[in-house]
């Protein structure tokens, strides 16, 4: 249909004359990324991965103890917490997201994870709707991506973070392959004065301290600089 013909997949398709999978995953963080690629994607040794990255969220879902802020206790997907000062993944999970099966070629891919990808759509869940939940005077736990990480939890989610980038990296090279990343504009970058944008959806009479919508790409690009 129509919808189906403006997804990145039909686009790249078009315009370059190559097979594409998408394995675009609503919910996916660096962390799950990584490990479906060693499930599904090492066997096929693509020759081009592209990594949209949300800083809206990523960083977050990549930490398990930041997702049990946001979720609560039962988490759903793939995240990584720091132990002992080693990164280790929380990947034990009994749910319709997760298929552990073995991709032998493209079209195993294809079939296997078809019924998965089409049930659950890539959703972003764009700033505005964290700001609409702000109480006034205060962040919700997703809006301190935007501030310094002081916190524990916060530097512990970024270090994760730059480790599973670095070995998804690594891997991709290793098979063959190039990694590229490029990010999905949440609503605060692309604002033409994202400070009154801030000020009246969050409704508080001034941005916070420290508060930087561009920061989490510059980290971002100093990670991937690495």
């Amino acid at each position: 249909g129509d919808e189906d013909r403006s997804s990145i997949k039909e686009i790249l398709e078009r315009l370059l004359n190559i097979e594409v999978l998408n394995a675009g995953f609503s919910g996916y963080g660096t962390v799950a990324e990584l490990s479906a690629y060693r499930e599904f994607f090492k066997p096929l040794k693509p020759k081009i991965a592209i990594l949209f990255f949300v800083t809206a969220n990523d960083i977050r879902d990549n930490s398990c103890e930041l997702t049990k802020i946001v979720v609560g206790e039962k988490i759903y997907l793939p995240c990584g917490y720091i132990s002992n000062g080693i990164i280790r993944d929380e990947t034990n999970f009994s749910d319709p997201y997760h298929v552990i099966t073995k991709v032998d070629s493209y079209q195993d891919a294809l079939r296997k994870i078809k019924g998965v990808i089409s049930k659950y759509s890539v959703t972003y869940r764009t700033l505005r709707k964290i700001l609409k939940n702000i109480k006034k005077g205060t962040l919700p736990t997703d809006g301190y991506v935007y501030m310094p990480a002081v916190a524990k939890d916060w530097k512990d989610a970024w270090e994760i973070t730059e480790k599973k980038l670095v070995d998804l990296n690594n891997e991709i090279k290793a098979d063959g392959g190039k990694l590229l990343i490029t990010t999905i504009p949440d609503y605060l970058r692309i604002s033409k004065d994202w400070r009154q944008e801030f000020i009246k959806e969050a409704g508080v009479s001034k941005v916070p301290e420290d508060f930087d919508p561009f920061s989490p790409v510059e980290k971002l690009e100093s990670i991937t600089k690495k």
